[in-house]
């Protein structure tokens, strides 16, 4: 009996962790129209470069990865580019790739296989089709609490799909798009208004990746805080937390990444100190110190607010971690500004800052401002920050010395000497509750003779020594 082989597909993710989500589905869409995935570019029937588009440099890779793939692609295969790029640049993305068979907006994701097997037809390429995808169904309590959600939630980027973990760790997205109208950000132009997915849909997800062993989530959106405000439902981030408690219990960590001073309740506080499953750690982006500069960025400027909420969370939640971001060198930094900025870090609110340089995109509002920094001035600002906030950031990680905290293993490897020579001795990668996964540090965990760890495995451990970033651990004798 004749075997059919199944077309394969190639995938290639650039940017954020929203559109890894993306190309995870993009990828059960195909799987479901009869692709298998391959790592090999040379054995796939079809190549997809998930592109970023939110700054000129994730542009340019975009462009130059397709380039790469386009360098040797064969007649008998597609390269498509879909994600942010496309969104926004098609026409250069059109003009820049020596060879390209498709694009496919962010907006537009779930019609990956649709789009393969038209390509596929129009060439006489042998790419299965499609079936229609699958549609939401909301439950009737959700859609008598909520009497818009069959409208808000037509947007195709909610689509679900079959979660499928890869760790002990997973991003959930609650949300797409995002209502803000900062001056220096391109993301509603990318992805539209804020959207909230349906918390049945959110909390099946959850179940399927905890049935997979996964034990750690992390609600994902533009704003998580605002999660449930379009559909007229107050605190609904509050009401998805305790309805993820009590759904899926066997989930050990839930962490909320991103968070807006403005959105953070008495309620959401509260709820976030009272479940034990809730990380106490948040990550709020306020992108600048300075009043004056944040009305220019069109961002609450009440600083005084900020510290007030500030105060009520750690008030409530006494071992809280805090993240944010700052953007130095917007247009129009005076140095007294940049001073009040770095005043506000000096302040010691935070445990882990990153600092970024603005960057000028075309299509923002703030490209027109008057007052561009030269780079130079820009980067020796992101430096004083960086330096200010490490100080800050090495007494608080030493003051966590020998106290025991339980992490989650990520990766393995062995240690290495001054030169780079590795030594023979194992090391365990991890993080606790107070580091989210790629933007803060780790926990390099040296295990005892005999006793060896697992990626995914959470255990107690009490730290040894600490860095700026990372810290250093030992597992606790039970």
């Amino acid at each position: 009996m004749e075997t059919t082989t199944k077309p394969k597909f190639a995938l290639v993710t650039l940017g954020c962790e929203k559109n890894r989500i993306d190309s995870e589905g993009m990828g059960q869409m195909l799987r479901g129209a009869g692709y298998e995935p391959t790592a090999s570019t040379t054995e796939a029937s079809v190549l997809i470069v998930n592109t970023c588009g939110f700054l000129e440099a994730a542009r340019q890779e975009a462009i130059d990865t397709l380039n790469q793939l386009a360098a040797t692609k064969r007649d008998d295969q597609l390269l498509i580019a879909s994600g942010c790029m496309v969104e926004l640049y098609p026409e250069r993305i059109s003009s820049g790739v020596t060879v390209l068979d498709g694009q496919l907006s962010a907006r537009n994701w779930p019609d990956i296989a649709k789009l393969t097997a038209t390509l596929g037809q129009q060439r006489g390429l042998p790419l299965t089709l499609f079936p229609a995808p699958p549609q939401i169904e909301l439950n009737a309590a959700l859609t008598e609490q909520c009497p818009t959600a069959p409208a808000s939630y037509a947007d195709p980027q909610l689509t679900g799909f079959a979660r499928q973990a890869s760790g002990g760790s997973a991003f959930v997205k609650i949300a797409e798009g995002c209502d803000a109208k900062c001056s220096f950000c391109i993301i509603p132009q990318i992805r539209g208004g804020h959207i909230s997915k349906p918390l049945p849909q959110i909390i099946a997800e959850v179940k399927e990746l905890a049935a997979q062993g996964v034990k750690e989530i992390i609600y994902i959106s533009q704003d998580s805080t605002y999660y449930g405000l379009d559909l007229g439902i107050r605190d609904g981030l509050a009401g998805l937390l305790e309805e993820t408690v009590q759904q899926v219990p066997e989930i050990e960590w839930i962490r909320i990444m991103y968070a807006y001073p403005a959105r953070m309740t008495p309620r959401l506080i509260q709820t976030m100190a009272a479940l034990p499953q809730v990380c106490k750690y948040v990550d709020m982006p306020l992108q600048h110190g300075s009043e004056a500069v944040l009305r220019r960025m069109r961002r609450p400027p009440n600083m005084e607010r900020v510290r007030r909420v500030l105060t009520s969370m750690r008030e409530a939640m006494p071992d809280l971690t805090l993240r944010t971001t700052f953007i130095v060198g917007f247009p129009g930094e005076t140095n007294a500004e940049f001073d009040e900025l770095l005043g506000f870090i000096n302040e010691g609110w935070f445990d882990h800052v990153g600092v970024f340089t603005y960057s000028p995109e075309e299509k923002s509002e703030s490209f027109n401002l008057e007052g561009h920094l030269h780079p130079r001035v820009k980067e020796k600002r992101r430096n004083l920050a960086m330096a200010a906030q490490q100080r800050i950031s090495l007494k608080r990680n030493q003051a966590l010395v020998g106290r025991m905290m339980r992490v989650l293993i990520e990766g393995e490897g062995e240690l290495e000497d001054e030169r780079g020579s590795r030594i023979g001795e194992k090391i365990y990668v991890a993080r606790s509750y107070r580091e989210a996964p790629e933007v803060d540090g780790y926990i390099f965990v040296q295990p005892r003779k005999h006793t060896p760890l697992t990626v995914g495995q959470m255990l107690d451990v009490r730290i040894s020594r600490a860095e700026e970033y990372d810290l250093w651990a030992k597992p606790v004798v039970s």
